[in-house]
C-alpha cells in the first residue's frame, strides 16, 4: 500500500495549495474512499485502538448534521462540509494505517518526508514575501500589530500556504511537530530534522503569529524541563523543587512577560477592555478578551446545552469577527455541550494512548486551540492523525529505534 501512503502525503499538502475553490477536500475524500475500500476488502474490522475514534467522529457527525438541520437559516453549510469531509478522512485513515502497522518503517518514512516538503515549500513561501516586501528587520521594527500583519500578507502572493499568517503559521507548526514525532521513531534524518527545525523558527517568527511563537516555545519548556527531570532526578527533594516550582514559574513568567510586551507595544492599557469595537479593532489578547467577555455576558441568547448551529456566532452581530478565536468555545456554542462533550472525547481517543513527546504535544496544542478557530479544520485532523501513527502504530524500544509491532 506504498500507493496510499503517498496519496495521504499529497492529501496532507494539499491543505496549503492556494485559490477560491480548495483542492484538498477532493484529494481527503479520494483518501477515504480508498481507506474504506481496502478494509472492507480485507474485512479490517474495529479493534480497541479505532473504534473509538471511529465512534467518537460518526456521533459528532451525526450531532452536526442534526444541529444544522433544526438551525439550517443560522448554520453555515460550508462550514458542515468541511466537519464531514474532515473527520471521515480522520477515522477512514486511522482504520487503513492500523491495519498496515506491520509496514510502520516505510510508511513513516514516507509521511516524515511529505511532512518535510510541506515545511520546506512553507518556507520558500515566506522567504519569498519577506524578499519581495523587503522585510528583513520585520521581527523587531517591520509591525506593530497583528491588523498590520495581515493586511501585509493579505497583499502578497501565495503560492503555497494561506494569505492569512496565524492560520498559515498554525499549519506550519502541527507539520513539524508532527515530523518531531516521527523524527523520534527515526523515521527521518537529524540532518534533515534540523534543516525543518530551522525552517519552521524561520517561518514563525517573519509570520508575526505570537501564538505559533508561544505554543513552539512552550512545547520546548516542556521537553527541555522533561530532559532537566531526567538528569537531575536523582537529586532528591531540590530536584523536586526545580521541576515542580521554578519551571513552572519560568514559563508563566514568559507568558505574562509576552503579554506585557504585547499591550505596552501597543499602548494599551489593561483596563481598556471596552466594548466600543467589540474585538473589531483590538490586536491579540485584547480581542480576544472582548470577545469572550461579550459571549458570557449574553449567554442567554444561546441554547447552551444542545447547540445553535454551525459557525453561529458569525450570525449574531455580536461582534465583528464571524469566530471566537477559541475551538472549545466556538464548539460549544456551534453543538451545544453534547456536541463539545463528543469533541472532548474524540480528543481523548486520540490522545488517551500515552507515549513520550504527549505533554509537549498537548502544551502547544492546547495554547493553539484556545487561540485560533481550529474546531472542524484540516490541520488539526492532520495532527491528530500523525499522533495517531505514532502512538498505535510505531514503537520504540530501549535503544529509540523503530520497529513494527
Amino acid at each position: 500500500m506504498k500507493a496510499f501512503y503517498h496519496l495521504l502525503g499529497v492529501s496532507m499538502l494539499s491543505i496549503n495549495i492556494p485559490g477560491d475553490l480548495p483542492i484538498y477536500p477532493l484529494l481527503f475524500l479520494l483518501s477515504s474512499g480508498c481507506a474504506v475500500l481496502y478494509c472492507v476488502r480485507r474485512r479490517c474490522g474495529l479493534v480497541a485502538e479505532t473504534g473509538g475514534i471511529v465512534l467518537a467522529s460518526t456521533l459528532f457527525i451525526l450531532n452536526a448534521v442534526i444541529i444544522h438541520l433544526a438551525c439550517f437559516e443560522e448554520s453555515s453549510a460550508y462550514q458542515l462540509s468541511k466537519l464531514v469531509v474532515n473527520l471521515v478522512f480522520l477515522s477512514s485513515s486511522c482504520c487503513l494505517l492500523f491495519a498496515l502497522r506491520r509496514d510502520s518503517v516505510r510508511m513513516v518514512s514516507i509521511l516524515a518526508q511529505y511532512l518535510l516538503v510541506g515545511i520546506v515549500l512553507s518556507a520558500l513561501q515566506v522567504l519569498l514575501l519577506v524578499y519581495s516586501n523587503s522585510l528583513w528587520l520585520m521581527p523587531v521594527s517591520g509591525v506593530t500589530s497583528s491588523i498590520d500583519a495581515y493586511n501585509l500578507f493579505a497583499k502578497s502572493t501565495i503560492y503555497f500556504g494561506t494569505d492569512n499568517k496565524n492560520i498559515f503559521s498554525t499549519r506550519i507548526l502541527f507539520f513539524y511537530l508532527s515530523l518531531v514525532l516521527f523524527f523520534r521513531v527515526n523515521g527521518i534524518s537529524k540532518n534533515a530534522f534540523m534543516v525543518a527545525t530551522v525552517a519552521t523558527i524561520f517561518c514563525i517568527i517573519y509570520l508575526q503569529s505570537r501564538t505559533g511563537l508561544l505554543a513552539l516555545c512552550a512545547f520546548g519548556a516542556v521537553l527541555a524541563g522533561n530532559k532537566l527531570r531526567i538528569v537531575i532526578v536523582r537529586g532528591g527533594a531540590l530536584s523536586a523543587i526545580l521541576i515542580t516550582v521554578l519551571i513552572p514559574l519560568a514559563i508563566a513568567t514568559g507568558y505574562l512577560t509576552l503579554v506585557s510586551i504585547e499591550y505596552f507595544l501597543r499602548g494599551t492599557s489593561f483596563n481598556e477592555l471596552s466594548y466600543v469595537s467589540a474585538g473589531a479593532d483590538g490586536d491579540g489578547l485584547k480581542a480576544r478578551l472582548i470577545m469572550w467577555i461579550v459571549l458570557f455576558q449574553n449567554l442567554d441568547q444561546f441554547n447552551v446545552v444542545f447547540g445553535n448551529g454551525i459557525f453561529h456566532w458569525s450570525y449574531t452581530g455580536l461582534t465583528r469577527e464571524g469566530n471566537l478565536h477559541n475551538v472549545f468555545l466556538n464548539t460549544w456554542i456551534d453543538l451545544g455541550l453534547v456536541g463539545l462533550a463528543i469533541y472532548i472525547s474524540l480528543l481523548w481517543k486520540v490522545f488517551s494512548v500515552i507515549r513520550p513527546m504527549l505533554l509537549a504535544i498537548l502544551a502547544a496544542l492546547f495554547i493553539v486551540v484556545n487561540s485560533h478557530y481550529l474546531g472542524y479544520d484540516n490541520d488539526i485532523v492532520i495532527l491528530l492523525l500523525m499522533y495517531f501513527v505514532y502512538s498505535r502504530i510505531t514503537s520504540i524500544n530501549n535503544k529509540n529505534i523503530m520497529c513494527a509491532p
